[in-house]
């Protein structure tokens, strides 16, 4: 505390900090007792700042299990891995057209402004993680980049709420999303891909900032 080492710090809530030494201190002394190592999963930087042999941490949950996935792969006699990764390839363009007309529903658009025209949008793949390997079937974080666009046209009532001053020409709007999906790939047949969910079934807020 008084050498401000982490998770303390020299911000002015660094007293706020004891919950976190008290369990950090309980983890490694678990750990030392049990000649065991431990992976501590937090988004809390001043964990992660802390110095040990013993406690593991990371910051990315979906990371976590793809590395648990990739190692749990590797002990076994079949590989799934390279047939997963062949079957998201082969059913790419088919998987995008699936979300993308899914991903219509979850739409929320929060615009303030009195005309917006021309609003589209497109996904692709940005990148995706096997997160599960089960008997039937494995687990897959799909993550697609929606390229919203669209035009706003600025009018007079846009212009008395101070949205614009005193360009009225139309402005092209064009914004990058990062829309995780969840997939199952079953092995009883081929491209056998089922969508599960879309942002966790939450709306996907279009916003102009």
């Amino acid at each position: 505390y008084y050498n401000q080492e982490p998770p303390f710090s020299s911000k002015e809530r660094k007293k706020y900090e004891f919950p976190d030494a008290f369990i950090i201190k309980a983890v490694e002394s678990w750990c030392l007792a049990n000649k065991k190592k431990m992976i501590f999963l937090t988004r809390d930087n001043d964990f992660g700042e802390y110095k040990s042999s013993r406690i593991i941490f990371r910051h990315d949950l979906t990371e976590l299990l793809g590395k648990i996935t990739l190692y749990y792969d590797s002990l076994q006699k079949h590989k799934l891995l390279p047939a997963i990764k062949e079957t998201l390839k082969r059913n790419k363009n088919e998987l995008l057209s699936l979300i993308k007309n899914e991903i219509d529903r979850l739409i929320l658009i929060d615009l303030d402004f009195e005309k917006i025209s021309n609003l589209s949008w497109e996904v692709g793949c940005k990148k995706y993680q096997i997160t599960s390997i089960r008997p039937e079937y494995a687990e897959i974080t799909y993550v697609v980049r929606m390229n919203v666009k669209y035009t706003i046209i600025p009018n007079q009532i846009d212009i008395k709420k101070s949205i614009f001053e005193d360009n009225v020409k139309p402005i092209h709007i064009s914004q990058h999303l990062d829309v995780p999906c969840d997939l199952e790939i079953y092995f009883d047949k081929k491209n056998n891909i089922q969508l599960k969910w879309i942002n966790s079934n939450q709306k996907i807020l279009i916003r102009y900032e």
